[in-house]
This record gives C-alpha cells, sequence and structure tokens, in this order.
C-alpha cells in the first residue's frame, strides 16, 4: 500500500538529528474539500500513526488476482481513503460532507460495492468502480445522537446485520475505562428503512473486534456456540494511546445475554501489544 505521507494532509516529522520522528496530520475539511493550513496540526509517533491511519482496512479481493482495490477507515472523524494496485497514492473520499463517521466497513462480492456503517447507524454504499468514488446513503440515520460502537456485518444468505456495542466505565488505577456491556444486534431492512432486532443467526457465530466482521457456520466449526458474538476490545482510544490497557476478549450469548470470558485468567483481562485481533484463514 502507499505510505501515509501521499495523502495531501500528512506531512513527515523529522528530529533534529534528520531522523523520521513522527507524522504530522493537518485537519481535513469535507465542506470546502480542503485542508486548513492554520489549526495545529496532529503530531502523531509512529507507532501512534500504524492505528490512526488504518482504524479499518478492508479489501475488495486477494491482491494476488490483480484488481483489488483498498478501502480504510482513517482518523481524524473516521473518514475514508482509498487505493488500488499499481496507485502511489491515496485518495480522499469526498463526494459529500457526510463522508466521515464510519465505524466499520465491508465488502460485497454480489454487487462489487463497499459498504460502511456510521456512528447514527446510518449505512452508506460507497461505488469505487469508476474514476471517481460514489457514496449513497442507503439507510437513513437510526438514531439522533453518537454513543458506542456500530459494526455491520453481511450473511451468506444476502441479509445484512447491524451489532451495536454498549459500554460500561470501570475506575481503574485512576483511570476510567470502558468495557463492552451489552451488544444488540439488528436485521437491515433497506426497502422499509428500518432495523429489526433479533437473536438468530442460523447456527452461525459472528466475530467482530479490530478486524473486517464476519460470520462462520457452527456446523463447520462446532467448537463454536451458535448465535454468539466473538468480540475482541477495539476502542482506540485504550490501542494506540495506552499501551498497557483493558483488553476485553468474550463470548457473548446472544440468546441469554451471557458472557464468557476468553482473556487468560493471569492477565486480569489485560493484554499486552499487539491488540487481540480475530484473523480468518483461507484454506485456499
Amino acid at each position: 500500500m502507499p505510505p501515509p505521507e501521499t495523502m495531501n494532509n500528512v506531512r513527515l516529522r523529522y528530529a533534529e538529528e534528520g531522523v523520521l520522528d513522527g507524522y504530522d496530520v493537518l485537519y481535513l475539511d469535507l465542506f470546502s474539500r480542503d485542508f486548513d493550513t492554520e489549526m495545529e496540526p496532529y503530531h502523531l509517533t509512529l507507532e501512534e500513526a500504524r492505528f490512526y491511519f488504518y482504524v479499518r482496512v478492508v479489501l475488495s479481493c486477494d491482491p494476488l488476482h490483480g484488481n483489488c482495490t483498498v478501502l480504510r477507515v482513517q482518523l481524524p472523524k473516521d473518514q475514508l481513503s482509498y487505493t488500488r494496485i499499481g496507485d502511489t497514492k491515496w485518495t480522499w473520499i469526498d463526494a459529500n460532507p457526510n463522508c466521515r463517521a464510519y465505524q466499520d466497513i465491508l465488502y460485497n462480492n454480489n454487487d462489487g460495492l463497499f459498504y460502511g456503517v456510521c456512528v447514527r447507524g446510518e449505512i452508506d454504499s460507497i461505488n469505487l468502480n469508476g474514476t471517481s468514488a460514489e457514496v449513497k446513503v442507503i439507510l437513513k440515520s437510526i438514531i439522533s445522537y453518537q454513543a458506542h460502537s456500530r459494526y455491520i456485518v453481511q450473511a451468506p444468505w444476502g441479509d445484512f446485520f447491524q451489532i451495536w456495542r454498549h459500554d460500561k466505565y470501570n475506575k481503574e488505577n485512576g483511570r476510567t475505562e470502558g468495557v463492552a456491556d451489552k451488544f444488540f444486534v439488528y436485521k437491515i431492512d433497506f426497502v422499509g428503512q428500518k432495523i429489526i432486532e433479533t437473536n438468530n443467526l442460523q447456527d452461525h457465530a459472528k466475530f467482530i473486534g479490530f478486524n473486517n466482521s464476519f460470520l462462520l457456520p457452527v456446523k463447520d466449526f462446532p467448537a463454536l456456540v451458535p448465535n454468539s458474538i466473538y468480540h475482541t476490545d477495539d476502542l482506540l482510544d485504550y490501542i494506540y494511546c495506552h499501551r498497557f490497557s483493558l483488553r476485553q476478549v468474550v463470548i457473548f450469548n446472544m440468546e441469554d445475554g451471557s458472557f464468557i470470558e476468553l482473556s487468560p485468567p493471569s492477565s486480569n483481562s489485560r493484554l499486552n501489544w499487539s491488540p487481540p485481533v480475530w484473523i480468518q484463514s483461507s484454506l485456499t
């Protein structure tokens, strides 16, 4: 992938001895479609930048197939940019002033479109098949406030689901930290412009966290708990700001609302760098 500094608003920052020390990020204004050179830029260390520029990353296909598009969610404001095989830079998506606040994205092999869910439950389709990005709202905002975390996943049978993570906050070591307290799963009705709560995933298990959300059939993986959510903590404030912090790894049973803790007992629910993440292996 092209390096971060190929974005128009990113500058390399060097120490006095000429050693690369981090990045300076200028604020992007989606209304003027320009970046603000007067505001104080975000100063990032090299380690922070790994997560700042790659909140979410989705590929349209295996890069070995050649015609691959990479879409990512990046800070600040959870905006989007993309690149393709052979490109030398990232292209910022500024199709409209509301191209921001994305919390999860996916690629649909059936129609060749990307889909993104925003903090208020809105879902956009993102068409990157032309010379410029085309973004359409296909599900209007569900709630009027921004809270908690949203995820989007497409089932093998075609349905789309939203997952809402609700948190509770504990004070530990003088710092307030959030942990998942409840998950709500909604089937999306694009025609009726509504979401319908459900606890039935047709005996599939859902995997969400600091990764692309996906479903697996329990019949093929009998060790999994059916109609459940496997979750790894992905709160970015803890991931890239606090090296040693809360790393929740749990199974949430959708039918009875119970949690199974998967973190090693000796770790006291804390794991070291890097953040835990689900990896969906390819058997091919």
